[in-house]
């Protein structure tokens, strides 16, 4: 009965992503202008790696890294809707 319940949760949750509103750009959200330059450190695990380690950037660059990463997904993402015609 609980992995029926699981399903019935993981297929609600799946459809729903499915019906969610693509046509809205993404766009940063801006930091504020008093922690921007604020020094944050993020943990950087990739895979096969044994050790790892941490880097430390701006919050401007971090928000600046994390806004070049969802463009260049969805650019991904919809070059390949429109290469299988879905």
């Amino acid at each position: 009965m609980r992995t029926l319940l699981i399903s019935a949760a993981a297929s609600l949750l799946l459809s729903s992503v499915a019906f969610a509103d693509d046509a809205k750009p993404m766009t940063p959200t801006p930091a504020s202008a008093d922690n921007s330059d604020k020094l944050v450190c993020h943990a950087v695990t990739h895979e096969g790696m044994v050790v790892h380690r941490s880097e430390c950037r701006t919050q401007r660059e971090w928000d600046r890294i994390r806004y070049q990463e969802q463009q260049s997904l969805q650019e991904w993402q919809q070059r390949n809707l429109m290469q299988t015609g879905h």
